[in-house]
């Protein structure tokens, strides 16, 4: 293949779906079979698609994203999880805890 990104086509209804039980799996404390898992899979696009809806959703109820969480850097292990690009992920204020340094320091002193 070229250097053109390949283009996949996104089923909206499934997007929406996704992104429906993933939110309330998340909301509930439960865990809910892996998309990856369902026949047919998930493509990288359709991932992405599902991400974005949730970020929507979740700055809709007043999360704030804080950041980005890149995964898979490592070009040695994409053949083992089957990626072949990082992935890109928001990080949110509901899910992260900013430290002021006392806490690691304290736990080292005598």
């Amino acid at each position: 293949m070229s250097g053109a990104a390949k283009v996949e086509s996104i089923d909206a209804a499934r997007v929406e779906a996704l992104a429906t039980v993933l939110l309330g799996a998340w909301d509930a404390v439960r865990c809910v079979p892996l998309p990856s898992a369902a026949a047919g899979g998930i493509d990288t696009a359709t991932a992405y698609a599902v991400a974005e809806r949730l970020r929507q959703w979740r700055i809709a109820r007043g999360e704030k994203p804080v950041g980005w969480k890149i995964g898979f850097t490592n070009r040695g292990i994409w053949q083992r999880y089957g990626v072949y690009e990082p992935m890109w992920a928001p990080v949110w204020d509901t899910t992260t805890v900013l430290l002021d340094g006392r806490e690691c320091v304290s736990r080292w002193r005598a």
